[in-house]
């Protein structure tokens, strides 16, 4: 079985070595000019999630790994209050990976193997067109959120721009045992602080207000807000527009939508990969159980694959906006409710455990 998918990033290249090691030959096409990897953001990686990869994508040394052990939410009001605390003692709840070195890994991987072929998008010539046409029977993926073929299907997707930006940068400090994730909900935004190292930790703040800060604001705001760094650097500020993006059809003719052009959700709790990454794995169990029954690989995947997981990411996806919206605007009565929620989170030892096979699972437990 032949495979064709559209678009060079973290999700294209894990999905392509995913199904090469179920035995489909991979033509990845990219337009050169879109491959920019990003150095200074970083991927967290749910511990069910990490098992998937190792198994079924690659093995990833652990050194590249950075284990989190700890998980600290906290809000400001009149100070920073802590509210919620996840923890598992000496085993990791999830694991942080540098977006390029994840990129790297897997592109090496694929380089050396022959069922893999990167084919860059000649300018002129009518790509989207043929892609598109009945004749092709391969499994066509498109894994571009920009490209023409994701503007064609975007009219009916459930949309919602966010006025701010979130602004990314990675802190060097001086060393300490660092395994613990902070999310801090400030009166400006969610600040994560999301530990690379005993000596680095990578910074992502989504600010709620429209402005454009500069990089010095950012970096004051930051260093406000820190009381666990003696920071001694900042890499360069990059920052990013927030959407929330549904897709409401993911399969047009022989072509199936995947990764953020179905769904793109705000980064506050760090979701939207996992969710690509759970989404690679339905596809891993629909062509091996398809194997198995002797049945054909063909496009029929793509309707099997929005039947189970549509309704999943739709309630996922929603339920991480609604997080997000619910900090956005401070209330007195928001306060009281919070308050309480967590209180029974923090003290309920089911309803903790819940919540963290959620962020671990999704809704696939």
């Amino acid at each position: 079985m032949n495979a064709i998918l559209i678009g060079d990033n973290v999700t294209s290249l894990a999905l392509a070595k995913c199904l090469i090691n179920n035995n489909v030959n991979v033509k990845l096409y990219l337009d050169k000019k879109s491959v920019k990897i990003d150095r200074t953001r970083t991927i967290s990686i749910s511990k069910k999630n990490l098992e998937f990869i190792q198994e079924s994508i690659l093995k990833i040394s652990s050194k590249y790994l950075w284990d989190i052990e700890n998980i600290e939410i906290a809000k400001e009001e009149n100070q920073i209050i802590k509210i919620l605390n996840f923890k598992d003692n000496k085993k990791e709840i999830f694991s942080i990976i540098k977006n390029y070195k994840l990129y790297d890994l897997l592109n090496l991987q694929l380089k050396k193997n022959k069922k893999f072929q990167r084919i860059i998008i000649k300018k002129k010539t009518n790509f989207y067109k043929n892609i598109l046409s009945e004749n092709n029977t391969s499994l066509i993926f498109n894994c571009d959120k920009n490209n023409q073929i994701s503007k064609n299907y975007s009219k009916s997707n459930i949309q919602k721009h966010y006025l701010g930006k979130a602004y990314v940068t990675t802190i060097k400090h001086k060393k300490l045992k660092n395994n613990k994730a902070l999310q801090i909900f400030t009166k400006k935004g969610p600040l994560a602080f999301l530990p690379t190292s005993n000596f680095s930790t990578s910074i992502v703040f989504s600010m709620i207000e429209s402005s454009n800060y500069s990089n010095k604001q950012i970096i004051d705001l930051i260093n406000f807000y820190n009381n666990s760094y003696n920071i001694l650097s900042f890499s360069e500020v990059k920052s990013f527009n927030l959407k929330f993006n549904l897709q409401k059809k993911y399969v047009h003719n022989n072509i199936l939508l995947f990764g953020e052009s179905i769904h793109q959700i705000h980064p506050l709790a760090g979701q939207g990969f996992n969710m690509t990454i759970r989404d690679i794995e339905e596809i891993n169990n629909i062509i091996i159980r398809r194997k198995n029954l002797g049945l054909r690989i063909d496009s029929e995947i793509f309707k099997e694959f929005e039947k189970k997981v549509k309704h999943k990411n739709i309630v996922f996806a929603s339920g991480i906006d609604y997080i997000n919206s619910f900090f956005s605007k401070d209330s007195f009565i928001k306060q009281k409710v919070s308050k309480k929620l967590f209180n029974l989170i923090n003290n309920n030892k089911i309803i903790n455990e819940v919540t963290k096979k959620l962020a671990d699972r999704g809704l696939n437990f």
